[in-house]
């Protein structure tokens, strides 16, 4: 088949190697599907007067989506697959099913549930799936609102780049966390922002990505992941189903041993002192560290069990077989599959 695949795929950073739907095309590709990827965002830019992503919204959206639609037109792809959620909007859709009556056209939000806006609902109603890195209630909720069929598929990885490095005794931390601590959309929660400030009176904690220290990116990123004795994933909201941000399988699939704060089933894709430890609390954390730090066989032993599952059933390849499957069959088969 032929899939387009429309997305923020960040050719001029060094985040490339990060980006979910770069996985996803690698998979497509590696399960023997053809694949056109459009970045949009990249486009707008080059269309724009001014080398600004708002000023690209506002004078050099009509010109990409025109650009889209030759593009789309041309290839006449079976599946249409778009990431790019916040660059474009229900109008970008309804031309592109214009032109391809008889494709597919699927979404995959990568974004927590809890974030999920007026305008995502509208862009949703213009296809035929939503994929969710998130389900339960949210998604039930979402699937209903916005008329859609929907089902939660979790990130991926790519065993490639997402690997275990060698690393050099002066670059080993002993706790790492990577992200802002708190998200403006996020509401008033500071769970996240005062548990890693906890860890950092109580133990060497390093930071990217906030508190003034810069994110890494590229495969500087995985270098650093291999480097920790304790990755700590904690999500801005814990309350959605099944939902992990992508800085999960980014620390797992690296080889690293994870501290993760509790999600609901998240024990469907990853179990609790086989791939990783879960902790509901504060103190639960305080007291995993100090063991996990203390007896590294342990530790050594449940990041590489975990570092084997992301990459057997969370590689690229898997996953772009659930969606075909999916899109095809109107399911596909794992202990985490959720449809609605």
């Amino acid at each position: 088949m032929r899939v387009a695949i429309i997305a923020d795929f960040k050719h001029d950073s060094l985040r490339n190697v990060q980006i979910i739907a770069r996985k996803f095309q690698k998979g497509l590709i590696q399960i023997g599907h053809d694949t056109l990827p459009i970045s949009y965002r990249n486009l707008m830019l080059e269309f724009s007067p001014v080398r600004s992503k708002t000023i690209a919204r506002k004078f050099a959206k009509k010109k990409t989506d025109l650009h889209c639609c030759a593009l789309l037109a041309d290839y006449q792809p079976d599946i249409v697959v778009f990431f790019s959620f916040r660059n474009f909007d229900d109008n970008s859709l309804i031309q592109f099913r214009q032109i391809l009556p008889h494709a597919k056209f699927v979404g995959w939000y990568e974004d927590s549930l809890d974030g999920f806006t007026d305008t995502a609902c509208q862009i949703t109603r213009q296809l035929d799936w939503l994929l969710a890195t998130g389900g339960g209630d949210h998604l039930q909720a979402i699937a209903e609102k916005c008329k859609v069929r929907a089902a939660f598929m979790p990130n991926p990885c790519d065993p490639d780049v997402e690997n275990n490095y060698p690393t050099s005794p002066d670059r080993v931390t002993d706790i790492l966390f990577t992200g802002k601590l708190s998200h403006k959309s996020r509401g008033t929660d500071t769970s996240r922002k005062d548990l890693i400030e906890l860890l950092q009176k109580k133990h060497q904690l390093t930071i990217f990505g906030s508190q003034g220290q810069p994110a890494v990116l590229g495969l500087e990123y995985f270098r650093r992941i291999s480097a920790t004795r304790i990755a700590l994933s904690v999500n801005a909201s814990s309350d959605i189903r099944m939902y992990h941000s992508d800085r999960l399988i980014n620390y797992l699939a690296c080889g690293a041993f994870v501290l993760s704060k509790s999600v609901p089933d998240g024990r469907l894709l990853f179990e609790d002192g086989k791939h990783l430890r879960y902790f509901d609390t504060a103190q639960q954390c305080l007291d995993l560290v100090d063991h996990y730090l203390t007896h590294p066989e342990e530790r050594q032993r449940i990041a590489a069990a975990a570092m084997e599952n992301a990459h057997q059933n969370f590689n690229g390849a898997s996953l772009a077989k659930d969606v075909i499957d999916l899109i095809q069959t109107g399911t596909y088969n794992r202990p985490w599959a959720e449809i609605i």
